[in-house]
């Protein structure tokens, strides 16, 4: 990948590249348009976009503290037109390195 990967916190003018992202998750839809506001105003974790150059935001996750030294890895979805490319790979990277950082004993993800 070419283009710089920046990584950065979400914001409230975010909300279209995240409705974009998550348009066809599921057959049923996706949980995160419910939950974004909540999630932006959270102090339980940092919820992240990825902005991939002149293309802007292509990819979201959150990370939620858990007791005992866990973090929660969820809501990781890449645009679906920037599949392919290493962005999930790079975010979970730096999601990894944010919990050392923070000093966490595991990092759990679901994924399907």
């Amino acid at each position: 990948m070419d283009e710089e990967l920046l990584i950065r916190p979400a914001r409230p003018e975010d909300r279209p590249a995240m409705e974009r992202i998550t348009a066809h998750t599921w057959e049923s839809g996706d949980y995160i348009q419910e939950i974004w506001e909540h999630w932006l105003a959270g102090e339980d974790g940092p919820l992240l976009v990825a902005e991939l150059g002149a293309h802007g935001v292509v990819s979201l996750n959150k990370l939620t503290h858990q007791p005992d030294g866990q973090l929660w890895l969820e809501g990781m979805r890449v645009d679906p037109d920037f599949r392919g490319r290493g962005i999930a790979r790079r975010c979970l990277d730096w999601n990894l390195a944010y919990a050392r950082e923070w000093g966490a004993r595991v990092v759990r993800l679901s994924t399907g």
